[in-house]
């Protein structure tokens, strides 16, 4: 399964315009558009990143890990809010790259 996210991110990751190519994918630079409603953004680059957010979030859900259990009914949205608030509480998730700081989160909030 771990494999099969990997597979999802790298392949968003190549297929990315290139005017993406020189993003900051540390948590610390995507905080503002994982937590930003999809009305707000009125940029390719925000869009961009808020879609990154969900993306990787969408990719963890569906794919479980040994150290997280999300309970089934959990929505993208609310998993998404789970990995901002840790993002928030923990300055030094900043420079952490938002996949792993997102599977603290979930480790945290919904430990197995």
């Amino acid at each position: 399964m771990l494999c099969r996210t990997l597979l999802i991110i790298i392949l968003c990751a190549v297929a990315s315009p290139g005017w993406a190519e020189d993003q900051d994918f540390a948590s610390g630079t995507l905080i503002d558009a994982c937590d930003a409603p999809w009305a707000q953004f009125d940029n390719k680059n925000a869009m961009f990143l808020r879609g990154y957010c969900v993306g990787v979030i969408n990719a963890l859900v569906a794919t479980q890990h040994k150290d997280y259990c999300i309970p089934a009914n959990t929505s993208v949205n609310q998993a998404l809010n789970v990995a901002t608030k840790y993002i928030r509480d923990s300055p030094t998730s900043l420079k952490e790259p938002f996949p792993r700081v997102a599977e603290k989160a979930f480790a945290k909030a919904w430990h197995c």
